[in-house]
């Protein structure tokens, strides 16, 4: 593991399942999602609540427009921290049997942060860009650059450009890829949208509404290890195809 840290990366030498139909992949992240969900929701806990306690009691009454921003902004500044963090938990679980211990997953991700902070923002503007010309460009986009958390946070200092990275294993697969966001995106959406009608009928206290912002930050990473499973099945295929 101290390899790992020095050079910026993470071997990836256990068995994985290569990727699969959209279903079976489905299955597969949603098993993986459960089994880990205790060690993803203290970490969760651990990275997102404070932040979210912080925040909404300085801006309690921000409204609007404004308020969209903020929780958008702030939500890119904790995924950059829990989204590595939690990939590296799982992957050394995957490997060894058992979870790293919390302070060495906050370490991890500690190690990646600002890659995976100046990544993910550039991703997103990617996004937003090509969303402006139509919906479905930026779908697609969305969908081809879906890997670049589990590069940033599995290849780390191997991959100078994560994007271009997420596009080329992406390429050919992305209509499975797609089959396997779906429905999580359309879950999640939902759930976001209950959960938002349901806090400002309510009028609930900006404590309460930090709890629930962090639910909902745990529920989005069932999408973080859907992506997390199929980042390693195209890897391990394409390892296969080269011996």
């Amino acid at each position: 593991m101290d390899r790992a840290f020095r050079d910026g990366y993470l071997d990836l030498e256990f068995p994985v399942e290569p990727l699969g139909s959209a279903p079976r992949t489905l299955w597969r992240a949603t098993v993986l999602y459960l089994r880990n969900l205790p060690f993803l929701a203290v970490l969760t806990l651990l990275i997102v609540l404070p932040v979210k306690l912080a925040i909404d009691f300085v801006a309690e009454g921000v409204t609007g427009p404004a308020a969209s921003i903020l929780s958008g902004v702030t939500d890119l500044f904790v995924q950059a921290l829990l989204a590595p963090a939690a990939i590296f938990g799982i992957v050394v679980a995957m490997a060894s049997g058992k979870h790293p211990r919390f302070g060495e997953a906050l370490r991890w991700g500690r190690r990646q942060y600002w890659k995976m902070l100046w990544n993910s923002f550039k991703a997103e503007v990617t996004i937003a860009l090509y969303a402006l010309l139509l919906i479905v460009p930026g779908i697609i986009k969305y969908v081809a650059l879906l890997f670049v958390e589990p590069v940033v946070a599995l290849e780390g200092d191997l991959t100078a450009n994560a994007l271009r990275r997420s596009e080329e294993l992406t390429a050919g697969r992305r209509w499975r890829i797609f089959g396997v966001l779906a429905p999580l995106a359309i879950f999640n959406l939902a759930l976001s949208a209950l959960a938002l009608y349901g806090l400002q009928r309510a009028s609930t206290q900006w404590y309460q509404t930090a709890v629930a912002e962090t639910a909902l930050s745990l529920i989005d990473l069932w999408i973080t290890v859907a992506s997390l499973v199929m980042y390693l099945g195209i890897v391990k295929e394409k390892q296969w195809k080269s011996r």
